[in-house]
């Protein structure tokens, strides 16, 4: 039994685990039944890289900017972004709660002040100067350490998957252990100090979908689904990989949402960036996360509608009237990837 745990690939534990932490205050809410979190039109997350996201500083950002723009702005998101725009409300709501962990800024016309707060938070990632002396720049921080209740002990592991050795953890206690519909393996959540929590499972990849979002949304619904297994069928606790993830990464599903300010001026972002630290080890783990994002105003430009958009790998397919009305006939289906993205000569 053991091996649920032991056999844990490190290159993938990390970007579940910031996710979770990310969610501690209500994760339920940013999985719906009827989607599907992993934007399988999409396949940008590969298996072999590691990965981590804190959608809520990307919602801390935006509400930030709202400083300039006007409380309570209705925002549109592009299609790419529609789990995080069913999300947004409710971590909107939820902000006040998280607010310990969370530090933004926002200012109107250039950048540097932001560029500013995030190196004096210890981030790299700069946001590009924007031609608009009236846009906004926005930027968020998430900062959360947690310590493990029992201090643990280094211990090295074997990845049978990956053939090699990799620093490891041992921790004496489990506080829980949970399933989840519709994954393989076990949950375990970790005794720490204070009203956080943490959690970790198994995972050898997040799904497709983007890179900055996969692993957050499949937390996610993990948080939602999960019951009690109990952690008594585990008395020696529990071994994982040591972690140190770093990355910094462009949001491109946030690029082309817009709003306006409160006196009907559209604002749309074109810039947003986000940078992840992700470090656990014997003694606890930490999650950090940068957002940051800029947006012009649209002075004078019509106002585009709202548009369905494609933005990825696609199904297709014809269909013809069956023998009875209430049925139909796929006469032929096409799954289009990148690599035949190229317009034809002709249709002859």
């Amino acid at each position: 039994m053991k091996h649920y745990f032991s056999q844990t690939r490190a290159s993938t534990v990390a970007g579940l685990l910031l996710s979770g932490l990310s969610f501690i205050w209500q994760p339920a809410y940013f999985w719906n039944q009827s989607m599907n979190p992993f934007f399988p039109a999409q396949a940008y997350a590969q298996d072999n890289e590691s990965s981590a996201a804190s959608v809520l500083s990307v919602a801390a950002a935006l509400v930030k900017a709202e400083d300039f723009l006007g409380e309570n702005r209705n925002w549109h998101f592009p299609q790419s972004a529609a789990l995080f725009a069913e999300a947004f409300p409710m971590l909107r709501t939820d902000l006040p709660q998280a607010a310990p962990y969370l530090n933004a800024a926002a200012q109107r016309g250039g950048v540097d002040q932001i560029n500013r707060f995030l190196q004096e938070k210890n981030f790299s990632v700069t946001l590009a100067p924007v031609d608009d002396p009236q846009g906004i720049a926005c930027a968020a921080v998430v900062d959360l350490k947690v310590e493990w209740q029992t201090p643990g002990t280094k211990q090295m592991l074997f990845l049978p998957q990956a053939d090699k050795w990799v620093s490891g953890v041992h921790l004496a206690q489990l506080k829980a252990v949970y399933r989840a519909a519709g994954h393989e393996h076990l949950i375990a959540e970790l005794t720490v100090k204070g009203d956080a929590k943490f959690f970790i499972t198994r995972c050898d990849s997040p799904g497709s979908g983007h890179r900055s979002l996969a692993s957050a949304f499949l937390a996610a619904k993990l948080a939602q689904v999960r019951r009690v297994e109990g952690a008594a069928q585990f008395p020696g606790g529990i071994i994982f990989p040591a972690a140190d993830l770093r990355d910094s990464t462009a949001l491109s599903w946030l690029i082309g949402a817009r709003t306006t300010d409160s006196m009907g001026q559209p604002a749309i972002i074109v810039q947003a960036l986000s940078q992840v630290r992700f470090s656990l080890n014997e003694i606890g783990a930490r999650g950090q996360a940068a957002a940051a994002a800029s947006m012009v105003t649209a002075t004078g430009e019509e106002d585009v509608p709202q548009q369905l958009v494609i933005d990825g790998p696609y199904l297709a397919w014809f269909e013809l009237p069956g023998a009875k009305l209430d049925r139909s006939i796929v006469t032929f289906a096409a799954h289009v990837n990148v690599d035949k993205m190229t317009p034809p000569d002709s249709l002859d």
